[in-house]
């Protein structure tokens, strides 16, 4: 705005505003209006805006500022519906029987032991935490209850004292009533986007970058194998993010594993461990060529004592729901112990279970080729550290490429 202008355009009004409650905790604004979702977010200082129908500055934008401008809550389309980072205060009472019914899973788990998978307690306690549940029942308190499930079923004491431990921490948070933007971006991830005592902007913005989708797999939930898990990789930061759905929901980006996603916006979950994203504005290349799987393998780890140190940090940054990503550059596959070994001789175990064959799975998958770095999924067992393995880089002739496992 020049010195003489007399009125101020309208993105002038809106990045004022979006200034004033900008430590109140507004970062993003999304609104939704005749099937496309319009989002306005503060960057170095300006007003952005962008639209899901991939047309820039178009009608649905021109309406929503209009709309915000004014004020003319009267005059707005029948169809508006808002979607804010701004939430009303939360009624915690109502969360009451969510908390007790978490505490008593632990303390069922705790008197029955691992060794009663069956126990009336612990499945009775099971059920009274999916009763207080939001519905739908929010993806990652499934996902937790699937892990728990399984590890429960397996009797592997190590990752269900995590799961446990990790539960109880975020309970003793919430009953603190923790206001910090963590504390709403985990408790956002327990209980779904529609919580509202989200009052804080729990998710933060990806805009203009490439992402890598190295693994794809399908988790337990609720069910099994209940929910699919992509793994797609920043080629710039190295930063490992997720996109997950249910099975039957269609609400994803599209297209095959290997993939490159080039963003032009994308909502981040802040309150998982990998963050998850929600891709609005894309486009999808299946054609990949040499330098993107060289910068994968740069960014592998070859030493175990690093890849335990990032473990341990996801795991602090979201207890109870962190399932750390990590690449590998093992120095040797040890077929017969199963594992994979780093330059300094130590070894991570990859998983076993009597109807999986992880190491049969990873040969199977890169046979005819050498072995430059492997992609999984990290376990916590009472044993130690232990490698879910989804897809491996190879050195193909003079070619890399990517191998899935799953």
């Amino acid at each position: 705005m020049t010195e003489d202008s007399s009125q101020p355009t309208a993105n002038e009004q809106l990045l004022a505003r979006f200034l004033q409650h900008a430590e109140s905790g507004l970062r993003r604004l999304t609104l939704e209006i005749a099937g496309e979702q319009v989002t306005l977010w503060l960057r170095q200082g300006r007003l952005r805006e962008s639209c899901t129908c991939g047309i820039e500055r178009c009608e649905h934008v021109a309406v929503v500022l209009q709309f915000l401008v004014e004020g003319a809550a009267a005059s707005a389309p029948a169809d508006l519906r808002v979607r804010s980072s701004m939430r009303p205060p939360s009624n915690d009472e109502a969360l009451a029987p969510l908390l007790e019914a978490f505490e008593e899973l632990c303390l069922a788990a705790a008197r029955a032991g691992i060794a009663a998978p069956d126990s009336p307690s612990i499945q009775q306690a099971l059920e009274q935490l999916l009763e207080a549940a939001p519905k739908p029942v929010p993806l990652s308190l499934a996902r937790w209850v699937g892990r728990f499930n399984v590890c429960l079923m397996a009797g592997d004491v190590g990752e269900l004292a995590s799961l446990l431990d990790g539960a109880l921490q975020w309970v003793e948070e919430l009953q603190r009533d923790g206001g910090s933007f963590a504390a709403s971006a985990r408790r956002r991830a327990w209980l779904g986007a529609l919580d509202s005592g989200n009052a804080m902007a729990a998710t933060e913005s990806l805009a203009e970058v490439t992402l890598l989708e190295v693994a794809r797999e399908w988790v337990s939930g609720l069910d099994r194998a209940a929910i699919e898990r992509r793994y797609l990789l920043e080629l710039v930061s190295g930063e490992v993010f997720t996109e997950e759905r249910r099975r039957g929901e269609l609400e994803i980006s599209v297209g095959p594993c290997p993939r490159l996603a080039h963003v032009a916006f994308a909502e981040l979950e802040t309150g998982v461990r990998p963050r998850r994203a929600r891709l609005l504005q894309y486009t999808i290349s299946a054609q990949i060529h040499e330098a993107p799987w060289q910068r994968v393998v740069s960014l592998a780890h070859s030493e175990l004592s690093t890849i335990r140190e990032h473990y341990a940090a996801d795991l602090r940054a979201s207890p109870g729901l962190a399932e750390p990503f990590t690449i590998f550059a093992p120095t040797q596959v040890d077929v017969a112990g199963s594992a994979l070994t780093d330059k300094r001789g130590e070894r991570l175990t990859l998983r076993t279970a009597p109807s999986l064959s992880t190491m049969d799975s990873l040969l199977a998958a890169t046979r005819g080729a050498d072995v430059v770095c492997v992609m999984g999924r990290l376990l916590g067992r009472a044993s130690g550290l232990i490698m879910h393995p989804l897809s491996a880089i190879v050195r193909s002739g003079d070619w890399l490429e990517l191998r899935r496992v799953t």
